[in-house]
């Protein structure tokens, strides 16, 4: 019976492993000495390896109309921050001053941002991913990152 119970114990611990390295939404800064990431064009951008805002961070996702005139009917999405996600953006926006971090999903990068002092506390409250995108992109976009948040 014990060896059992172990077996179970091991296998829900690795069950849990496995879906805490599973790649969700997060933001991780440049680094010219980081980790690879491709942009969805094939692009690189060199990134640190820890991010320091993860999917738990996020509270929502929500595909919207562009405002960008140069691009009508196209589609965005916004990346809200939950209350703690804002806490620990402030935090790192106090400390990692004009630094530029990414919006990576699924070890891709969708967007990049300076994190500048003076705007911090426009984007604590979250992100966008300008895409463009169609509608149907957006929307299936933000399904999929939606999917990953905890």
């Amino acid at each position: 019976m014990r060896r059992y119970l172990y077996a179970f114990v091991g296998a829900i611990a690795l069950t849990g492993t496995a879906a805490a390295v599973e790649p969700g939404l997060e933001y991780r800064f440049k680094a010219q000495d980081g980790v690879a990431f491709k942009w969805r064009d094939g692009k690189v951008e060199k990134l640190e390896r820890q991010p320091f805002m993860v999917a738990s961070d996020f509270g929502n996702v929500i595909p919207i109309k562009s405002t960008n005139p140069k691009a009508p009917g196209a589609f965005e999405i916004d990346l809200v921050h939950n209350k703690p996600g804002k806490e620990k953006y402030r935090a790192t926006a106090k400390t990692d001053l004009a630094r530029e971090y990414c919006v990576v999903f699924k070890d891709t990068v969708l967007q990049c941002y300076a994190l500048a002092p003076k705007l911090a506390g426009v984007y604590e409250q979250g992100g966008t991913i300008y895409g463009p995108f169609s509608k149907a992109e957006a929307e299936g976009l933000a399904r999929d990152i939606k999917s990953t948040l905890h």
